[in-house]
C-alpha cells in the first residue's frame, strides 16, 4: 500500500510542476511583451 501512495504523490508532484512551468511561461510572455 505504501508504494502505491508514494507513486501517486510523485504523479501529483509532476502535474504540479507542469502547472508551475505553464504559469511561469505565461508570466514570461507577459513580462517580455512591450507594454506601451
Amino acid at each position: 500500500g505504501g508504494q502505491k501512495q508514494q507513486a501517486s504523490r510523485i504523479l501529483s508532484l509532476i502535474a504540479l510542476e507542469k502547472e508551475v512551468k505553464d504559469v511561469l511561461t505565461i508570466l514570461g510572455l507577459i513580462s517580455t511583451s512591450p507594454c506601451e
